[in-house]
């Protein structure tokens, strides 16, 4: 993993996730027995973006043991990718209301 950079840490219950950026076959990963997800560098911001929210769709159910099948994550990526992407100013002020107490 030396190749790795960190480039945030996400709170997901009792658990800290590190996020990792560096050299990968694929997208991206997630690793529940280091609690890393891990990004391919240079993707561009869109596909960084969607695979980092797919990993942590899986990192999330994973921890909250839900056994969900890929095409079901895969699913939600998209689905909440493009809700995200619709409505960016009420996502903004909901992550705002969500966080303000």
């Amino acid at each position: 993993m030396d190749d790795f950079l960190l480039t945030a840490i996400h709170k997901i219950g009792a658990i800290k996730v590190s996020v990792l950026k560096g050299p990968l076959d694929d997208f991206g990963e997630w690793d529940s027995d280091s609690n890393e997800i891990r990004l391919k560098a240079g993707t561009g911001n869109r596909s960084e973006g969607l695979t980092h929210l797919h990993e942590l769709i899986h990192a999330v159910t994973d921890t909250y043991g839900l056994d969900l099948p890929e095409s079901t994550v895969r699913l939600l990526e998209t689905a909440i990718g493009l809700f995200i992407q619709d409505n960016k100013a009420d996502v903004l002020k909901l992550i705002e209301k969500i966080t303000s107490d």
